[in-house]
């Protein structure tokens, strides 16, 4: 029984790095302005849905994970021409290679063993979209 408990607190902690690394991201695509694909509410989701694919390609298998993928993808293909089709000034893809950064995070949160690998990968993510400015100052 205590085997069981352990695994659903260790579970628990995964989905809410997840979550919370879901959250950082959007924070900055909130506050940048960047927000028109996906802001705050909508990275969390992003992760948390590359979370349950991995937890379900436990039992059924990887193709839940690339069928999820794949979803998002679409979704993000749709806002990607609804935002284009407002002709917005900020024509480019980091928002959603972000959101593709973030659902495979969660997906590995799911199933990976080190945890410090997920984190980098999200802290990464959100202090290259925060970073912006100075990167291409420096080029």
């Amino acid at each position: 029984m205590t085997e069981s408990i352990s695994g659903t607190n260790d579970l628990l902690f995964r989905g809410a790095l997840a979550l919370a690394l879901g959250f950082i991201v959007g924070f900055q695509r909130e506050r940048s302005g960047h927000n028109a694909i996906a802001g705050i509410r909508t990275f969390p989701l992003f992760t948390l849905t590359g979370f349950f694919c991995a937890l379900l390609a436990q039992s059924f298998g990887g193709w839940t994970i690339a069928a999820g993928l794949i979803a998002m993808t679409g979704v993000l293909l749709i806002g990607a021409f609804e935002n284009r089709s407002l002709k917005s000034e900020h024509i480019g893809v980091t928002t959603e290679a972000a959101a593709l950064v973030v659902f495979l995070t969660g997906a590995y949160l799911a199933i990976g063993n080190r945890l410090d690998f997920a984190v980098a990968a999200g802290g990464i993510t959100a202090l290259l979209l925060y970073f912006k400015e100075p990167i291409h100052g420096a080029i």
